[in-house]
Formats: structure tokens, C-alpha cells, sequence
């Protein structure tokens, strides 16, 4: 809001809690993850998801065991 000059005189503003979406969200989240992760855990093939520069984000359990190598998770 502002006077006839331009000046600002107030504020209107609208305030939501969004708590209960956020917490929602990061549970569904974690399900999926979940999900994810037994699937390709399940896999007899090993697969590895690597970033650009080639760093290792993801091993499955028998990519692990093939490799000899341990996951960090």
C-alpha cells in the first residue's frame, strides 16, 4: 500500500504453516528411497550411478559384492 506520493504506508502480507506438506513430502521421500533401494538391492546385476566427474553416488549390493568394494551410505 502506498500514499497518493508513492510512499509506502503499509504492508499486506499472507502467512501459511507448511509444516505438515513439508513433513508429507519428506516422508514420501523416504518411502520412495526405500522402495528404490530394495529393488535395485533385489537386482542380480551390480549397478553403479556415478556424477560427472565420475565419484560413485550409488552401489547396489551386487555391484558391491562383485567389486569387493563397500558402499557408504
Amino acid at each position: 500500500m502506498a500514499n497518493d506520493d508513492g510512499v509506502p504506508i503499509g504492508f499486506i502480507g499472507i502467512s501459511e504453516d507448511a509444516t505438515e506438506r513439508v513433513m508429507a513430502a519428506e516422508e514420501e521421500l523416504r518411502r520412495s528411497r526405500d522402495y528404490l533401494t530394495a529393488v535395485t538391492d533385489s537386482m542380480g546385476e551390480g549397478l553403479i550411478t556415478v556424477d560427472h566427474s565420475g565419484a560413485i553416488l550409488y552401489m547396489n549390493a551386487t555391484a558391491e559384492k562383485r567389486l569387493g568394494w563397500t558402499r557408504a551410505r
